[in-house]
Protein backbone atom coordinates (compact mmCIF):
# COMPACT_ATOMS: atom_id res chain seq x y z
CA UNK A 1 0.00 0.00 0.00
CA UNK A 2 1.00 3.40 -0.23
CA UNK A 3 1.19 5.98 2.34
CA UNK A 4 0.43 10.14 1.58
CA UNK A 5 0.53 12.69 3.90
CA UNK A 6 -3.15 14.99 3.23
CA UNK A 7 -3.29 18.49 5.34
CA UNK A 8 -6.54 20.00 5.24
CA UNK A 9 -5.13 23.58 3.93
CA UNK A 10 -8.10 25.71 5.57
CA UNK A 11 -7.92 24.48 9.07
CA UNK A 12 -4.33 24.20 9.09
CA UNK A 13 -4.05 27.69 8.64
CA UNK A 14 -6.98 29.31 10.42
CA UNK A 15 -7.65 26.91 13.16
CA UNK A 16 -4.24 24.97 13.41
CA UNK A 17 -5.47 21.67 13.14
CA UNK A 18 -3.14 18.62 13.56
CA UNK A 19 -2.14 17.12 10.27
CA UNK A 20 -4.26 14.13 8.80
CA UNK A 21 -2.97 11.03 7.35
CA UNK A 22 -3.84 8.88 4.67
CA UNK A 23 -3.50 5.29 3.86
CA UNK A 24 -4.49 3.74 0.43
CA UNK A 25 -6.85 0.84 0.95
CA UNK A 26 -9.06 -0.46 -1.97
CA UNK A 27 -11.08 -2.60 0.72
CA UNK A 28 -12.58 0.79 1.72
CA UNK A 29 -15.19 2.66 0.51
CA UNK A 30 -14.81 6.15 -0.66
CA UNK A 31 -11.82 5.39 -3.45
CA UNK A 32 -10.34 2.99 -0.63
CA UNK A 33 -8.77 6.27 1.37
CA UNK A 34 -8.37 5.73 6.01
CA UNK A 35 -7.58 8.62 7.40
CA UNK A 36 -6.02 9.15 10.67
CA UNK A 37 -4.94 11.96 12.88
CA UNK A 38 -1.22 12.31 14.00
CA UNK A 39 -0.43 13.51 17.64
CA UNK A 40 1.55 16.50 17.18
CA UNK A 41 1.55 20.39 15.86
CA UNK A 42 3.65 21.85 13.04
CA UNK A 43 5.91 24.56 13.94
CA UNK A 44 4.01 26.73 11.80
CA UNK A 45 0.79 25.72 12.96
CA UNK A 46 1.91 26.90 16.26
CA UNK A 47 3.73 29.99 15.37
CA UNK A 48 0.16 30.59 13.78
CA UNK A 49 -1.67 30.36 16.76
CA UNK A 50 0.84 32.31 19.05
CA UNK A 51 0.46 35.18 16.54
CA UNK A 52 -3.16 35.20 16.11
CA UNK A 53 -3.78 35.26 19.92
CA UNK A 54 -0.55 38.34 20.30
CA UNK A 55 -2.79 40.22 17.90
CA UNK A 56 -6.03 39.61 19.93
CA UNK A 57 -3.70 40.83 22.99
CA UNK A 58 -2.65 43.88 21.32
CA UNK A 59 -6.48 45.16 19.88
CA UNK A 60 -8.00 44.39 23.53
CA UNK A 61 -5.46 46.08 25.64
CA UNK A 62 -5.98 49.76 24.68
CA UNK A 63 -9.88 49.13 25.53
CA UNK A 64 -9.14 47.39 28.86
CA UNK A 65 -6.68 50.29 29.37
CA UNK A 66 -9.40 52.84 29.09
CA UNK A 67 -11.73 50.89 30.68
CA UNK A 68 -10.05 50.92 33.79
CA UNK A 69 -8.72 54.51 33.56
CA UNK A 70 -12.78 55.30 33.50
CA UNK A 71 -13.24 53.16 36.33
CA UNK A 72 -10.64 54.82 38.52
CA UNK A 73 -11.77 58.24 37.52
CA UNK A 74 -15.80 57.54 37.77
CA UNK A 75 -14.36 56.34 41.66
CA UNK A 76 -12.68 59.62 41.90
CA UNK A 77 -15.12 61.54 41.37
CA UNK A 78 -17.68 59.54 43.63
CA UNK A 79 -15.22 60.11 46.39
CA UNK A 80 -15.17 64.14 46.25
CA UNK A 81 -19.10 63.70 46.00
CA UNK A 82 -19.31 61.51 48.95
CA UNK A 83 -16.87 63.90 51.14
CA UNK A 84 -19.02 66.68 50.34
CA UNK A 85 -21.95 65.47 51.84
CA UNK A 86 -19.92 64.76 54.74
CA UNK A 87 -19.04 68.16 55.74
CA UNK A 88 -22.73 69.39 54.52
CA UNK A 89 -23.82 66.67 57.75
CA UNK A 90 -21.11 67.84 60.02
CA UNK A 91 -22.47 71.93 58.79
CA UNK A 92 -25.82 70.86 59.84
CA UNK A 93 -25.04 69.13 63.00
CA UNK A 94 -22.93 72.10 64.24
CA UNK A 95 -24.94 74.83 62.38
CA UNK A 96 -21.45 75.86 61.56
CA UNK A 97 -18.65 75.84 59.11
CA UNK A 98 -15.60 72.96 59.91
CA UNK A 99 -13.41 74.59 62.14
CA UNK A 100 -9.30 75.35 61.73
CA UNK A 101 -7.39 75.72 64.91
CA UNK A 102 -4.07 75.22 65.90
CA UNK A 103 -4.44 73.13 68.07
CA UNK A 104 -6.50 70.84 66.52
CA UNK A 105 -4.00 71.77 63.13
CA UNK A 106 -0.95 70.20 65.09
CA UNK A 107 -2.84 67.39 66.93
CA UNK A 108 -5.28 66.07 64.05
CA UNK A 109 -4.78 67.66 61.19
CA UNK A 110 -7.05 70.17 59.84
CA UNK A 111 -10.87 68.64 58.59
CA UNK A 112 -9.62 64.91 58.37
CA UNK A 113 -10.55 64.56 62.13
CA UNK A 114 -13.28 66.39 62.16
CA UNK A 115 -14.71 64.16 59.53
CA UNK A 116 -14.13 60.83 60.33
CA UNK A 117 -17.71 60.15 62.12
CA UNK A 118 -19.11 61.38 58.76
CA UNK A 119 -17.51 58.30 56.53
CA UNK A 120 -13.93 60.62 55.63
CA UNK A 121 -11.43 57.64 56.26
CA UNK A 122 -7.91 57.24 54.75
CA UNK A 123 -9.39 54.84 51.78
CA UNK A 124 -12.11 57.47 51.31
CA UNK A 125 -9.23 60.34 50.43
CA UNK A 126 -7.41 58.24 47.81
CA UNK A 127 -7.84 58.82 43.91
CA UNK A 128 -6.56 56.07 41.66
CA UNK A 129 -4.86 58.36 39.60
CA UNK A 130 -2.26 59.51 43.15
CA UNK A 131 -1.02 56.25 43.76
CA UNK A 132 2.53 56.66 44.10
CA UNK A 133 3.56 56.74 47.45
CA UNK A 134 3.14 59.86 49.75
CA UNK A 135 4.75 62.48 50.31
CA UNK A 136 4.43 66.45 51.52
CA UNK A 137 3.14 67.87 49.64
CA UNK A 138 1.85 65.39 47.02
CA UNK A 139 2.31 65.51 43.35
CA UNK A 140 -0.58 64.90 40.06
CA UNK A 141 0.35 61.61 40.51
CA UNK A 142 1.20 61.16 44.73
CA UNK A 143 -1.47 62.04 47.55
CA UNK A 144 -0.28 64.29 50.03
CA UNK A 145 1.21 63.21 53.72
CA UNK A 146 -0.16 64.59 56.72
CA UNK A 147 2.32 64.04 59.52
CA UNK A 148 0.00 63.43 63.01
CA UNK A 149 1.80 63.18 66.73
CA UNK A 150 0.01 58.94 66.79
CA UNK A 151 -0.40 58.67 63.21
CA UNK A 152 0.67 59.70 59.85
CA UNK A 153 -2.91 61.04 57.23
CA UNK A 154 -2.38 60.47 53.56
CA UNK A 155 -5.11 62.01 50.89
CA UNK A 156 -5.29 63.05 47.60
CA UNK A 157 -8.03 65.42 47.89
CA UNK A 158 -8.11 69.22 49.83
CA UNK A 159 -10.66 71.08 50.88
CA UNK A 160 -12.00 74.62 50.45
CA UNK A 161 -10.29 76.54 53.29
CA UNK A 162 -12.81 79.66 52.37
CA UNK A 163 -15.27 77.00 54.21
CA UNK A 164 -13.60 77.02 57.42
CA UNK A 165 -15.45 78.81 59.86
CA UNK A 166 -12.54 81.91 61.18
CA UNK A 167 -13.81 83.31 63.83
CA UNK A 168 -14.67 79.59 66.26
CA UNK A 169 -12.72 77.93 67.95
CA UNK A 170 -12.41 74.19 68.40
CA UNK A 171 -15.91 73.24 68.38
CA UNK A 172 -18.76 75.89 66.92
CA UNK A 173 -20.79 76.24 70.14
CA UNK A 174 -18.06 77.80 71.92
CA UNK A 175 -18.07 80.96 69.73
CA UNK A 176 -14.22 81.72 71.22
CA UNK A 177 -12.53 84.50 69.40
CA UNK A 178 -9.75 82.92 66.70
CA UNK A 179 -6.06 83.77 67.60
CA UNK A 180 -3.77 84.75 64.74
CA UNK A 181 -2.96 81.30 62.33
CA UNK A 182 -2.07 80.74 59.21
CA UNK A 183 -5.24 81.51 57.86
CA UNK A 184 -4.29 85.63 58.37
CA UNK A 185 -7.60 86.30 59.01
CA UNK A 186 -6.82 89.63 59.56
CA UNK A 187 -4.96 90.48 56.19
CA UNK A 188 -7.39 92.79 54.25
CA UNK A 189 -7.30 89.48 51.19
CA UNK A 190 -8.60 87.21 53.65
CA UNK A 191 -11.59 88.49 53.71
CA UNK A 192 -13.41 86.30 51.40
CA UNK A 193 -14.81 83.36 53.97
CA UNK A 194 -18.03 82.06 53.36
CA UNK A 195 -21.05 82.61 55.86
CA UNK A 196 -24.04 80.41 56.47
CA UNK A 197 -25.80 83.97 54.51
CA UNK A 198 -23.53 84.33 51.61
CA UNK A 199 -23.29 80.87 50.64
CA UNK A 200 -27.54 80.47 49.82
CA UNK A 201 -27.94 81.60 46.51
CA UNK A 202 -24.39 79.93 45.55
CA UNK A 203 -24.46 76.28 46.19
CA UNK A 204 -24.07 74.61 43.23
CA UNK A 205 -21.00 77.04 42.53
CA UNK A 206 -19.12 76.86 46.02
CA UNK A 207 -16.12 74.00 45.45
CA UNK A 208 -15.43 71.77 48.48
CA UNK A 209 -13.56 68.88 47.86
CA UNK A 210 -11.38 68.72 44.86
CA UNK A 211 -8.08 67.18 43.29
CA UNK A 212 -5.13 68.50 44.82
CA UNK A 213 -1.67 68.57 46.22
CA UNK A 214 -2.38 69.54 49.87
CA UNK A 215 -5.19 69.29 52.49
CA UNK A 216 -7.05 72.42 51.26
CA UNK A 217 -6.57 75.85 49.35
CA UNK A 218 -7.44 79.04 49.47
CA UNK A 219 -7.52 80.45 45.94
CA UNK A 220 -7.39 84.04 44.72
CA UNK A 221 -8.76 85.14 41.18
CA UNK A 222 -4.80 86.49 40.40
CA UNK A 223 -3.47 83.11 41.10
CA UNK A 224 -1.63 81.33 38.10
CA UNK A 225 -0.84 78.02 36.83
CA UNK A 226 2.56 77.27 38.51
CA UNK A 227 3.37 73.38 37.09
CA UNK A 228 0.75 70.83 36.43
CA UNK A 229 3.12 67.91 37.89
CA UNK A 230 3.92 69.68 41.54
CA UNK A 231 1.65 72.09 41.93
CA UNK A 232 2.50 75.17 44.27
CA UNK A 233 2.70 74.46 47.87
CA UNK A 234 5.18 77.36 49.58
CA UNK A 235 2.96 79.84 52.16
CA UNK A 236 -0.47 81.62 50.89
CA UNK A 237 1.10 83.06 47.68
CA UNK A 238 -0.87 81.08 44.18
CA UNK A 239 -2.79 78.68 46.46
CA UNK A 240 -4.46 77.66 43.18
CA UNK A 241 -1.34 75.80 42.03
CA UNK A 242 -2.58 73.68 45.04
CA UNK A 243 -5.56 72.32 42.57
CA UNK A 244 -4.19 72.91 39.08
CA UNK A 245 -2.81 69.75 38.35
CA UNK A 246 -2.61 67.62 35.37
CA UNK A 247 -4.29 64.44 37.26
CA UNK A 248 -6.95 63.67 34.85
CA UNK A 249 -5.54 64.73 31.73
CA UNK A 250 -5.76 68.16 32.94
CA UNK A 251 -9.05 68.05 34.50
CA UNK A 252 -9.88 68.34 37.99
CA UNK A 253 -12.90 66.27 39.73
CA UNK A 254 -14.77 68.83 41.69
CA UNK A 255 -17.68 68.53 44.40
CA UNK A 256 -20.14 71.72 45.49
CA UNK A 257 -21.89 72.66 48.03
CA UNK A 258 -25.21 71.70 46.72
CA UNK A 259 -23.78 68.11 46.80
CA UNK A 260 -23.16 67.17 43.15
CA UNK A 261 -19.85 66.86 41.43
CA UNK A 262 -18.27 67.31 38.35
CA UNK A 263 -15.05 67.11 36.25
CA UNK A 264 -13.98 70.49 35.35
CA UNK A 265 -11.17 71.90 32.78
CA UNK A 266 -8.34 73.37 34.70
CA UNK A 267 -8.46 77.38 33.34
CA UNK A 268 -12.79 76.69 34.32
CA UNK A 269 -11.45 76.36 37.65
CA UNK A 270 -11.25 80.40 37.71
CA UNK A 271 -14.59 80.31 36.89
CA UNK A 272 -15.87 78.98 39.98
CA UNK A 273 -16.64 80.84 43.19
CA UNK A 274 -14.41 79.84 45.77
CA UNK A 275 -14.92 82.45 47.74
CA UNK A 276 -17.70 85.15 48.63
CA UNK A 277 -15.77 88.39 47.08
CA UNK A 278 -14.63 85.66 43.75
CA UNK A 279 -14.42 87.63 40.44
CA UNK A 280 -13.77 85.63 37.59
CA UNK A 281 -11.23 86.78 35.89
CA UNK A 282 -11.46 88.70 32.26
CA UNK A 283 -8.81 86.49 30.58
CA UNK A 284 -8.46 82.45 32.07
CA UNK A 285 -5.04 81.09 32.73
CA UNK A 286 -3.85 78.72 30.07
CA UNK A 287 -3.09 75.30 31.39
Amino acid sequence: MREFVWQSARSATVFGCRELEGVIDPGLPFGGIRVTRRGRFSLVEVLVVVAVAALLVAMLMPKISRARAMARRTNCLANTGRMSLGAQAYMKDYNAFIVLDQKQLNETGDWMKDLEPYGNNEKLRQCGEASGEASRPGTADRPWRWPEPTRITTGAYGYNGWLYDPVRLELPEKNVKKPGNDLDVDNPNRKGFWTKTTVTLKRAQIPVFFDAIWTESLPEPTDTVVDLYIGSYTGDANQMGRVAIDRHKKQIDVSFLDGHSETVDIPKLWTLDWNAQWVTPAELPVK
